[in-house]
This record gives C-alpha cells, sequence and structure tokens, in this order.
C-alpha cells in the first residue's frame, strides 16, 4: 500500500499534464487524458497492469452508458449541418438577441 502523498502528488502531475498537452502542445483531448490517466495511475502506485486494467474498464463502462446518446447525438448534429438547419438556427438567435451579443447566440446554438 501506497501513502496517501503518492496518489494525490501523481494525481496534480497528472491534471498539469492534461492541460499541458491540451492547451500548449495541442494534443487531442482523448489521447491527452488517456496519457494522463496513465501518470495518474502509474505515480499513484498501481503497476502497468493494473492501470491499464482499470482504465479500459472505466472506459469500456462509460462507453457502454453513454455511447449509443453519443452516436445518435452525432448523427443529429451531423443532419443539422449539412440540411443547413444548424446554421438557420444562429441566424435565428443572433436576429432574437441582436449583434451585440453573437457569441450567446452561438453558444446557445452549440448547446
Amino acid at each position: 500500500m501506497t501513502s496517501l502523498p503518492t496518489p494525490i502528488i501523481g494525481l496534480i502531475v497528472a491534471v498539469f499534464v492534461l492541460v499541458w498537452l491540451v492547451l500548449r502542445t495541442r494534443v487531442h483531448a482523448l489521447i491527452a487524458m488517456l496519457a494522463a490517466a496513465c501518470i495518474a495511475g502509474l505515480l499513484g502506485g498501481m503497476g502497468i497492469d493494473k492501470t491499464l486494467s482499470v482504465i479500459t474498464s472505466g472506459f469500456g463502462t462509460t462507453l457502454g452508458s453513454i455511447g449509443l446518446v453519443i452516436g445518435l447525438g452525432v448523427m443529429m448534429g451531423r443532419l443539422l449541418e449539412v440540411s443547413g438547419a444548424a446554421e438557420r438556427i444562429a441566424w435565428s438567435f443572433i436576429k432574437w438577441l441582436g449583434k451585440r451579443r453573437e457569441e450567446w447566440a452561438l453558444a446557445i446554438t452549440g448547446y
């Protein structure tokens, strides 16, 4: 068993690596999160096999419970984009909120 500060230090290092990879090096967020999870597991005292096992089971559980919703959302978004409906919705919100609040209109459209 590891002492308490070791996992906390591993978590702090992993968070800093995650932020650095995404913001500074522009690595894709999924790859950065996987790298940060590996760092947190290894610095937290787990072995390589245990770290990979925990990451795989966690990812599988998350994907199993939310994967269908994400897939359908991606398809719906693509249909809205191809048909021009997304652009029309955005322009409607801009017209409703005014030119001074374009950021809000686009944020509402994206939501």
